[in-house]
């Protein structure tokens, strides 16, 4: 009887309890309900909640498509699409097989064996093409799924791989991929050209693809001519620092980077090199010809008076052109700090006693800075790639220290190095084009465990003339002594020879970019999917193989509503049939029907969503007939 009673009672307490609760979220509820009217609390909430949802959102911005100057695509976002099915939903093997072997141009026999192998997720196919993506989606397979994931895509293969860099899972990991990084956390980006572009993430840099295809091709010719161990070519603006493309040997391909070794990914522009002694005679005569003295009025040209080349002086000036800086800039962000720059190369012979105080080794990065600073009569020249009318300030406004090179607070006038171009120009030899060629060479040595190669290192640096804002090019090759050809006793070309056959092509073209740099519009990107290695189509440099890019016919209609016109016809190339269309827009009707056999179908049909008439052929030149 006890225990029956306390029972009732904690039922009792229980049902209490529970219309209390009722009673209090009631009330709670008809007050949130009036404060909402008088004051719209409850909407300020809200407002609140939907604002920190989209700052998180915000937190994690797509990357955007990469453009070179003239806007053409150097890196892009695309879906990779895979298949699998999941074997305990599939209604009928067989015709799954059947399907999906016709569309992913799959063996049915080895498809079958798969989907009947007792997993329970089978994968079929990697990186299919947007065709395929939209064929198996016509076909709505019980069972069969696709997978989405974002990759990122170099349409141009090798091409500036070593500035461009590469990223992986949406990091940067490399190159301008690695500071884009920073753009995108600061989203610095001028209304005006956010309407210029597709997208507020994308960025324009300031590589040219056609001024890149002549290094890529003198590189090529270099290694034709000379047993060439490495090689590279780098380009810029001498007054504004613009770097306009750079090429190395061996490359690499960005869409595979994991191919290949540390070694091939370095940027060697960025590494020490030993500089030659005509290159170090130079930079000591621009020391004793301008000295520390700038209260003299005059200077007499050619005047290298000893007086004022002393050891403090040359200092200064070794520290105003930032020979020993660590190269930083918005395309090598990987320097640590305390870090030391180190080179593989030695020198064979003891250096001139008169070059003692001159830096032994530099980075081609500093050395084409420096000579860039002299031209430019000391004024600060920092190169960068990523252009300050697309990302805010140019990409040394998160990387640059206080100390760029030919900047130092407080003495802006330290050295008057007016005359150093004439200095430049009478040691150099001028070439056909008025293009000035500084060029020579030094043995090294490079060890390598117990053993060492000799080798020769050969620096060439050329002025080009561009319309009055002339370009530097340095080229930098590490061979192996030159020997004449057996057969014909003949040495083989000169690094000048091959350079000089394409400056004049190179000033052309950067006088024909800065004209028309005002009217280019951004490259549209193609309609598909990741295609992986079947849709590059650039070499690489002793890398991988390339295949053509290969679309397997459609046996099957494919889905076209809601798609547009451009896209419509995308998907239908290779299909041979008669297209009628009627009306502008997007597809909001066809015939024949999603997923019909093509087998027999003469005609397609196609209703978009403005009652206007279209004729493909005017369609291609951007022109369509009203009624």
């Amino acid at each position: 009887m006890n225990n029956q009673s306390r029972l009732r009672v904690q039922n009792r307490k229980r049902g209490w309890r529970i219309c209390w609760y009722f009673l209090l979220f009631a009330a709670v509820g008809l007050a949130s309900w009036q404060l909402d009217l008088k004051f719209g609390v409850v909407s300020y909430l809200k407002g609140l909640m939907d604002s920190a949802t989209s700052f998180e959102a915000a937190g994690s911005f797509p990357r955007g498509t990469i453009y070179d100057r003239n806007l053409k695509q150097l890196a892009v976002t695309l879906d990779r699409v895979s298949v699998y099915a999941r074997a305990q939903e599939l209604k009928a093997i067989p015709a799954t097989v059947k399907v999906l072997g016709e569309i992913l141009s799959l063996d049915e026999k080895e498809l079958q064996q798969k989907l009947e192998g007792g997993s329970l997720r089978v994968w079929l196919a990697e990186d299919i093409s947007l065709e395929q993506e939209i064929a198996i989606k016509s076909k709505r397979l019980s069972g069969v799924y696709l997978e989405k994931k974002e990759k990122r895509f170099y349409p141009n293969g090798a091409q500036a791989a070593h500035l461009i860099g590469y990223a992986e899972n949406g990091i940067g990991l490399a190159g301008i991929e690695h500071y884009y990084d920073r753009l995108l956390a600061s989203r610095k980006r001028p209304a005006e050209e956010q309407a210029r572009l597709n997208s507020p993430q994308d960025i324009v840099l300031t590589l040219d693809l056609k001024i890149q295809d002549i290094l890529d091709k003198l590189i090529e010719d270099i290694a034709k001519h000379q047993k060439v161990r490495h090689a590279m070519a780098y380009i810029m603006e001498g007054r504004t620092g613009e770097v306009i493309g750079g090429s190395q040997l061996p490359g690499f391909d960005p869409n595979n980077f994991t191919k290949y070794s540390q070694e091939v990914l370095a940027n060697r522009f960025v590494v020490p090199v030993l500089l030659p002694d005509k290159f170090r005679s130079f930079l000591r005569d621009v020391a004793l010809l301008h000295g520390e003295d700038t209260r003299e009025p005059i200077r007499l040209p050619w005047s290298l008076r000893s007086s004022v080349g002393n050891l403090g002086s040359q200092l200064r000036l070794w520290e105003w052109l930032g020979l020993n800086d660590k190269p930083l800039t918005d395309f090598h962000m990987s320097m640590l700090a305390g870090e030391k720059l180190e080179s593989d190369q030695q020198a064979v012979r003891p250096q001139a006693p008169f070059l003692e105080m001159v830096p032994e080794h530099a980075t081609p990065f500093n050395i084409l800075t420096a000579i860039s600073v002299l031209q430019n009569e000391g004024k600060s020249v920092r190169p960068f790639a990523v252009q300050k009318d697309a990302g805010g300030e140019s990409g040394l406004d998160v990387s640059m220290t206080d100390r760029g090179a030919g900047e130092r607070s407080g003495d802006k006038n330290f050295f008057n190095l007016h005359d150093s171009t004439e200095l430049f120009r009478s040691q150099a030899r001028q070439g056909l084009s008025n293009s000035y060629f500084f060029r020579d060479e030094v043995p090294v040595t490079i060890h390598k465990g117990t053993s060492s190669l000799l080798l020769v290192n050969e620096l060439l640096l050329v002025t080009i003339p561009a319309g009055g804002n002339d370009l530097n090019l340095l080229i930098m090759v590490e061979r192996e002594p030159d020997e004449p050809n057996l057969k014909t006793g003949k040495m083989a070309m000169t690094l000048e020879q091959i350079v000089e056959e394409k400056v004049e092509r190179i000033s052309v073209l950067q006088q024909v970019a800065k004209t028309v740099a005002d009217v280019v519009e951004a490259q549209l990107s193609e309609d598909g999917n990741y295609q992986g290695e079947k849709s590059q189509s650039q070499g690489v440099h002793n890398g991988a193989d390339v295949k053509a890019k290969d679309h397997p016919r459609l046996v099957v209609m494919p889905d076209l509503m809601g798609q547009s016109l451009r896209k419509s016809l995308r998907l239908l190339q290779g299909i041979y049939l008669k297209i009628s269309i009627r009306g502008t827009g997007k597809v909001v009707s066809q015939k024949p029907a999603p997923g019909t056999p093509l087998k027999g179908v003469s005609e397609c049909m196609l209703i978009l969503e403005k009652g206007e008439d279209v004729v493909p052929e005017k369609l291609s030149k951007g022109m369509s007939v009203k009624k």
